[in-house]
Order: C-alpha cells, then structure tokens, then sequence
C-alpha cells in the first residue's frame, strides 16, 4: 500500500527461508497498477455514497471501510439471513432484487 499512498513502508519484511519473488518497480507500478486500483476505489466510494449510512463520512473514512468489505454472491431462492436471527453486518445491495418478509404476529 505505500506505493499508492507515496508514504514509507509500514513493516519490516525479514525472510524466514529462502523465498523467490518478483519485484515490479515502483515507476511501472505507478504507470500501470496505481491508476487501476485508483478507478476501482473511486467506483466503490460513489457506490457507498449512494447510501444515507454514509452521509457526513469522510472520503478518507470510506477508503478505509473498503479494507473491510467482503463480496458475496446469492443465487435464486438463497436465504441472506433469517428473521430473529443476531445480525451479523450491514448489507449494501449492488445489484440485484431481494424480496424482504417478516412474521406479522413477532411486530406486536
């Protein structure tokens, strides 16, 4: 991540055994990699922005939510989750309809 934020490592990496890698330097980083990530990062920050959860939250903020979000996939007829069940997250919808039902009988 320091090759996008332009900042100075955050760790140390120190080989446990023999370990072969390939390094991509930072200029074609920057030429090829930077830009994309950067595009894909402003898509997912104008898709939050679309929600009222995330009205007053810094850019800088959201950035830092996009570490944390998992994407997941429902087919037809899969259960997201069950009335009465604990929460687990906060489900933002891309794409896609769901149909929402409860028991009328638990609202009373």
């Amino acid at each position: 991540m320091s090759n996008l934020k332009n900042t100075k490592r955050a760790a140390s990496i120190i080989c446990a055994e023999e370990v072969h890698v390939a390094i991509l330097e930072k200029k074609d980083f920057t030429k090829v990699i930077k830009s994309v990530i950067e595009k894909k990062i402003d898509y997912q920050i104008d898709f939050l922005k679309n929600f009222r959860l995330t009205e007053g939250v810094t850019r800088t903020a959201l950035v830092k939510l996009l570490y944390y979000f998992k994407e997941k996939t429902f087919r037809r007829r899969d259960v997201v989750y069950k009335e009465n069940e604990v929460s687990d997250g906060v489900y933002f919808i891309k794409e896609g309809e769901f149909e929402v039902s409860w028991n009328y009988n638990n609202t009373l």
